[in-house]
């Protein structure tokens, strides 16, 4: 709520940007916390990538380098999606960026994740099922398919499979939270 309430605030104060990135950082990597720690600590993440677009280049690289260094250490699936969706919402940020960092990282790591976000969205079973996850999927899909083809990396070949499987599955999705 400060975050998506305060964004004024937070755009005009590098040193507010800073402290989130602080505590996304160390919630992750703290062996005191515990994992509802660390999904919480996710959602501050997503909620810096959302409400302050184009305001937090200066901690993007640290968002994704602490996510991906932090994500195959999840112990829980629970844990493991929501740092996939810190890097949905990345890619939802600035796609090109995002996959360069990835990659950047570890050759590969570009389209390590897109298999992996693939592999949710393709599965037998719906691994995407609340309506934010899957409107973040098509917003950040939509975003790759804007790409130059010199700036996508390998794996992008089912990014139309992969958004008409979730476009799919967006009306249940919405009928399960009208029924809840």
């Amino acid at each position: 709520n400060f975050i998506s309430f305060g964004s004024d605030a937070f755009k005009a104060h590098a040193d507010y940007r800073r402290m989130m990135l602080d505590i996304y950082q160390t919630s992750l990597s703290s062996e005191q916390l515990g994992e509802n720690d660390r999904i919480n600590g996710c959602k501050i993440a997503e909620s810096l990538l959302l409400n302050l677009r184009g305001h937090i280049d200066d901690i993007l690289a640290p968002i994704i380098n602490s996510t991906a260094e932090n994500i195959d250490k999840a112990q829980t699936g629970a844990l493991r999606l929501h740092m996939v969706e810190v890097l949905i919402n990345a890619v939802l940020y600035a796609p090109a960026h995002t996959l360069q960092l990835l990659e950047s990282r570890a050759p590969g790591g570009a389209s390590a994740f897109l298999q992996r976000w693939f592999g949710l969205i393709a599965g037998e079973k719906d691994r995407l099922p609340r309506v934010h996850d899957k409107k973040l999927s098509i917003a950040a899909l939509c975003a790759l398919m804007e790409l130059e083809p010199s700036q996508a990396p390998d794996g992008l070949q089912g990014i139309v499979a992969a958004a008409l499987r979730v476009f799919r599955g967006l009306p249940a999705a919405l009928a399960r939270r009208k029924a809840a």
